[in-house]
């Protein structure tokens, strides 16, 4: 019998422990489907992914179920909230609305981007928030430097950087 209950033991404290581990913030994007929903998205996948904050795209409101909704930390709107049913049994205070106005060069600017950053750690609860805090603490710094051996097919007036591996 107490074979049995160790195997058993083992397995609920280690979902335990995956569940309540730290990680990155997981943002449910909600667009209207266009193609400006999809830049948006992009732009903000691009700026915040290397913080920990990454997201899914969705457009489709049949596609938006409850389940899906379960495993976001917050919901993004790009598209009034009518067009989701499925948002009206979350909880309010998880759904942050943006306002992308002007180009590319604007929503990622620091004037855009910090303020919905916090919004967007707000949303997600002090708990949630504090997790995320200790999931970035945890890890390796990245390191980049300019290098001659990084290719700048796009003449860009910055060429990217070389990332060194980690450890």
């Amino acid at each position: 019998m107490k074979k049995i209950h160790l195997p058993l033991t083992l397995a609920l404290a280690l979902t335990a422990f995956a569940q309540a581990a730290p990680g990155p913030l997981r943002v449910l994007f909600a667009g209207k489907g266009d193609e400006a929903g999809g830049k948006h998205c992009h732009a903000l996948m691009r700026e915040l992914g290397r913080d920990g904050i990454w997201f899914d795209y969705v457009a489709d409101k049949a596609a938006l179920t409850p389940e899906w909704l379960a495993k976001c930390d917050v919901v993004l709107l790009d598209a009034p909230r009518e067009d989701f049913p499925a948002l009206a049994k979350i909880d309010a205070q998880r759904v942050v609305a943006a306002d992308f106005a002007g180009d590319e060069k604007a929503w990622a600017a620091a004037g855009f981007l910090t303020p919905l950053r916090a919004k967007i750690l707000a949303a997600a609860g002090e708990a949630r928030r504090q997790e995320y805090e200790a999931f970035l603490a945890q890890r390796e710094p990245e390191k980049r430097e300019p290098n001659p051996n990084v290719a700048n097919y796009e003449k860009r007036a910055e060429p990217l950087t070389f990332q060194q591996p980690f450890s």
